[in-house]
């Protein structure tokens, strides 16, 4: 199952299962990570759980959309997380091809509403 999380959600609470879990950034598969950080905190245990980010991200999708894997997170438990987000400026995602990215970059960008899926 995946979860959809605007990064604007901080705190949304999601329920995990125990496994790795990739996170994904919808909307394309050209995106800048910047200094964007993830992580989830057990409702039970005050446990914080950091994400491990991928440099070399795959393409994906994920119902219909593109999708760009940009790390994955390791949960031990089965129970309840909270969802917090660091530096979401930092991220973005680019609408063009590559070469339309370099060449238009500053009209490509999108960093407002992006929508995280974890699963």
């Amino acid at each position: 199952m995946s979860y959809f999380i605007n990064i604007k959600e901080e705190g949304k609470i999601i329920e995990l299962q125990p496994g790795i879990y990739k996170v994904k950034l919808i909307g394309s598969w050209f995106v800048d990570v910047g200094n964007f950080s993830l992580s989830i905190q057990d409702i039970d245990t005050n446990n914080i759980i950091k994400w491990r980010r991928s440099e070399l991200g795959a393409f994906s999708k994920v119902k219909g959309m593109d999708a760009k894997i940009i790390g994955t997170i390791d949960i031990p438990s089965w129970t309840n997380y909270s969802v917090h987000f660091e530096n979401t400026q930092d991220l973005a995602i680019y609408r063009m091809g590559i070469f339309g990215r370099f060449l238009f970059k500053r009209f490509a960008k999108r960093t407002s509403n992006l929508i995280i899926a974890v699963g």
